[in-house]
């Protein structure tokens, strides 16, 4: 972050960045690669290019193994984060379906199909789970957080609802020293949300 300050950005870019941060490397690499070159990213891109498995991909395969035969959603905002996920299920032999915005109507519809007969995971985007109830489902995964508490509230909502008949089970993954670190101490100590 000490280096985004000397690039001059503007602020809503930095916080796109640091989003995609706390979400993924992947996701931030998209960004960096549209950013003017010589600002000395090239390193940065590099390490990036280097990394192997990422310390929250353990963390999701890990709970994924858990509980196989209970059906879970991972949410995330970002495209580069959810084919960083999409991979990693693959090279684990997870069976999974996809749920994102640019998906037609009935490509949605055939994702929720095959979710709720046989498929044991759903992979969505922020756009892709609004709308939807989920019930048959009770288990989130936040691979990533939104900064804004209402859309957490959203994402809980597609399973915690009126009708659902079982305790919702939330997980959610951040990186130590992260806003979204942050966010979740406040959302847990203070708010109480995920109490509520």
């Amino acid at each position: 972050s000490a280096h985004l300050k000397t690039m001059n950005l503007k602020k809503p870019l930095i916080n796109i960045l640091l989003r995609e941060a706390g979400s993924s490397p992947f996701a931030l690499k998209s960004s960096l690669l549209k950013l003017p070159g010589g600002n000395g990213l090239g390193d940065l891109i590099a390490l990036i290019d280097q990394l192997g498995e990422i310390s929250k991909g353990k963390a999701l395969l890990d709970l994924l193994k858990k509980n196989q035969e209970e059906k879970k959603i991972i949410f995330t905002q970002f495209l580069k984060s959810m084919d960083y996920v999409t991979a990693l299920l693959e090279r684990g032999g997870i069976s999974f379906t996809t749920f994102c915005g640019n998906m037609t109507a009935r490509e949605k519809d055939e994702a929720i199909g095959r979710f709720k007969a046989d498929i044991p995971v759903l992979v969505s985007t922020e756009s892709g789970g609004e709308g939807r109830n989920l019930q048959f489902c009770n288990t989130i995964i936040n691979f990533d957080l939104p900064w804004n508490p209402m859309r957490i509230e959203q994402r809980i909502g597609r399973l915690h609802r009126i009708g659902q008949m079982r305790d919702v089970f939330i997980f959610n993954l951040s990186v130590r020293g992260t806003i979204e670190d942050y966010i979740m101490e406040i959302l847990d100590s203070k708010i109480n949300m995920f109490e509520m």
